[in-house]
């Protein structure tokens, strides 16, 4: 009985390991011919578009190179009181998006990307005046527990978002 124990220990050990380990945000370029086996964040950005006086909008590029799905509960930030995953009904325009009903799925090896007129964030009520030298720090949480921590580079203008087509070289503009 103590051998067997013993002996699953460590299994359990390296498992648990590798679980942690497919949940970091690497905010890195990745290699889509040989992407990794873990969730990676590729892109995160803030447009806090001060000239018509709307909401910060947030856009993830989130890659889930796992086996099993994953499912984004919520976004937390420091910053910003209020953080919603919103989602705008095919065919319609940005200014009807409404709240995600449910997590947000990522299929395993595929990725969410977050896009004007398509799945975004709502950041509203900024706890103080945003520097755009800055980085804002968001907290993805999924439904299973994992919380990973993403810095988002701020931009100002919607043709500073990066356009990224998966494969493919990524682009400025949305």
């Amino acid at each position: 009985m103590y051998m067997a124990t013993s002996c699953r220990l460590p299994i359990a050990l390296v498992a648990f390991v590798l679980l942690a380990a497919s949940a970091a945000a690497s905010e890195r370029t990745l290699d889509h011919a040989n992407p990794p086996r873990t969730l990676t964040v590729e892109h995160a950005e803030i447009l806090i578009d001060d000239r018509d006086g709307s909401p910060a909008r947030g856009f993830l590029t989130i890659w889930n190179g796992t086996d099993t799905h994953a499912y984004l509960a919520a976004v937390r930030s420091e910053t910003f009181a209020s953080s919603t995953i919103m989602r705008t009904p095919f065919n319609s325009d940005d200014d009807a998006a409404e709240p995600a009903s449910g997590p947000l799925v990522i299929p395993a090896h595929a990725e969410l990307q977050m896009r004007k007129g398509g799945i975004h964030l709502l950041l509203a009520d900024p706890a103080s005046a945003i520097e755009l030298s800055e980085s804002e720090r968001l907290m993805l949480i999924f439904d299973d527990g994992r919380e990973v921590e993403v810095s988002a580079h701020l931009v100002q203008t919607s043709d500073l978002l990066t356009n990224h087509r998966h494969g493919e070289a990524d682009r400025a503009a949305n």
